[in-house]
């Protein structure tokens, strides 16, 4: 994770020195529109992702990123040309500040990779060089920069990170001909699909193992005659409530479960509550998940609409328990859908998180809440969530997570450029 970041003359205008280091992992980017939130997110997005290109693309001085206790990594921009597109020098620094690697992305080698991609069209138009980059050329930038820094390919690997964007209820996918849009709420029910298949091979396989050594535990056990009813009954119990919940978002089927077998089999009645509790352990992560994001949702009380969540599906059900088609929600209902999935699905531990205006189209009532679920969240996953936004609704009183760009950046005069969000 991140520690801080440290930007010198972005957009040769601003200055910024930003600690990261907060207890709940949350930091909150604020500041008038042209100070550079959503230009901070994709630093962090672009380097996290291996789009170093991007570097090549940003008007800035010198950028620096310390993290945990591991890395430091220094970006100079080293010329300009006309269109602020310059040379950059990339060096990792260890915990003692020496230099492991360094490296030069130099101009003829980032528009030589888009020229090549893009040799169908009859002119190569340099504006749409960052189009070109994103869509085509990123797999042979890293492959070049593992060639010349491995070990900064390698860390960099290790840092995981997720973007919502502002956009994110249509995103754009550039091809070579034309530029297609996919709706961001419709790819939530594949997503949740997947989801399901891949808990029902989890548990599968769960289930092989278990299986195929019980005959040899069972042949291990001792002949008693001594009924533990306590641990059986609890066991039982624990089987049953896991049953219980598990129903609820239909991840596992009908079970019937046998409580008693005679007093003389009772030690092998235990084996096979424990073997089954094991079995339905090995798929707690997926209820987590989906109950989590259940709650994070419903908790916002959906107008007259509920989750409903049955075979490898997702359904909205409405007032009249008639099922509404996901594209047919408000924008709020379905921002608040892309914001809690990715929120919920979209992390692992050690994950970085980066949202872009999490207010947009949402209630006042449901953003007032919104902060705490991430809070809560960031702690569960122990990942750490960075975001910008415009709205004291959102913040609800806990400036103490927040950087306001205007108050705490030094910004350096210019006539000759101007600021972009």
């Amino acid at each position: 994770m991140i520690q801080s970041l440290k930007i010198t003359n972005l957009y040769y205008i601003y200055s910024y020195e930003i600690n990261f280091a907060h207890d709940e992992n949350v930091l909150i980017l604020t500041g008038p529109n042209g100070f550079g939130k959503t230009t901070i997110l994709q630093i962090i997005n672009h380097l996290c992702s291996l789009k170093l290109w991007y570097f090549y693309l940003l008007p800035f001085d010198r950028i620096e990123i310390l993290f945990d206790g591991t890395y430091s990594l220094l970006i100079n921009k080293l010329n300009n040309d006309d269109n602020n597109y310059g040379d950059v020098e990339f060096i990792i620094l260890n915990k003692s500040e020496d230099i492991c690697e360094s490296f030069k992305l130099e101009k003829q080698i980032v528009e030589h990779m888009a020229r090549r991609h893009f040799s169908v069209f009859r002119t190569f138009d340099i504006g749409r060089l960052d189009e070109y980059l994103e869509a085509y050329s990123n797999k042979e930038l890293i492959e070049f920069f593992e060639r010349k820094m491995p070990n900064m390919i390698q860390f960099l690997r290790t840092q995981k990170c997720v973007m919502i964007e502002e956009q994110r209820l249509v995103v754009k996918k550039v091809s070579r001909s034309n530029s297609e849009y996919s709706r961001t709420v419709e790819d939530i029910q594949k997503k949740i699909s997947s989801f399901y298949t891949e808990a029902q091979k989890t548990y599968n396989s769960a289930s092989l193992k278990i299986d195929g050594t019980f005959v040899k535990r069972l042949s291990d056990i001792k002949p008693s005659h001594v009924v533990k009813h306590i641990k059986k009954e609890r066991i039982y119990s624990d089987v049953q409530k896991k049953i219980l919940e598990y129903k609820k978002y239909d991840l596992v089927g009908e079970l019937e479960v046998v409580s008693e077998l005679g007093v003389h089999y009772n030690e092998v009645l235990k084996l096979y509550l424990t073997d089954l509790y094991k079995k339905l352990y090995s798929i707690d992560k997926y209820y987590d998940k989906l109950s989590t994001f259940d709650r994070i949702v419903s908790g916002k009380h959906l107008a007259y609409k509920k989750l409903q969540f049955k075979g490898d599906e997702m359904k909205i059900i409405g007032l009249n328990g008639h099922e509404i088609p996901i594209r047919k929600l408000s924008s709020g209902e379905q921002n608040l859908l892309v914001l809690c999935h990715n929120l919920v699905f979209g992390l692992d531990d050690r994950n970085i998180l980066l949202i872009d205006e999490p207010e947009n189209s949402l209630h006042m009532a449901w953003l007032q809440n919104l902060l705490d679920d991430y809070i809560k969240i960031a702690k569960l996953t122990g990942c750490q969530i960075i975001i910008a936004t415009h709205s004291p609704a959102f913040i609800h009183g806990q400036w103490y997570l927040t950087y306001d760009l205007c108050e705490n950046g030094k910004i350096q005069e210019s006539e000759d450029h101007n600021a972009r969000e």
